[in-house]
């Protein structure tokens, strides 16, 4: 669900930047969905790789429970881009 998300708002703003290239916000929302979308990745690959060693925290104690926590962010900054000017 993650990944779909962060696909289809990727593909929102590029669609919206190729209209309108000047607008700087359009391509640091890009930058920083890339840069979150990269670590996501790796840690996944980690928590693939030691399936047995578990280096989440105590905040997360499954992957599941992060995984919801970062679609629950997802949502509220999409929610919080919408409203704002």
């Amino acid at each position: 669900m993650v990944e779909s998300i962060f696909e289809q708002r990727v593909a929102e703003l590029s669609q919206q930047y190729q209209t309108r290239p000047s607008h700087n916000e359009i391509a640091e929302e890009l930058s920083e969905l890339a840069a979150i979308r990269d670590q996501l990745k790796e840690v996944l690959e980690c928590l693939v790789q030691r399936p047995k060693e578990s280096h989440l925290s105590p905040e997360f104690p499954t992957l599941g429970a992060f995984v919801h926590r970062i679609n629950t962010l997802v949502i509220e900054r999409d929610d919080y881009q919408r409203r704002s000017p």
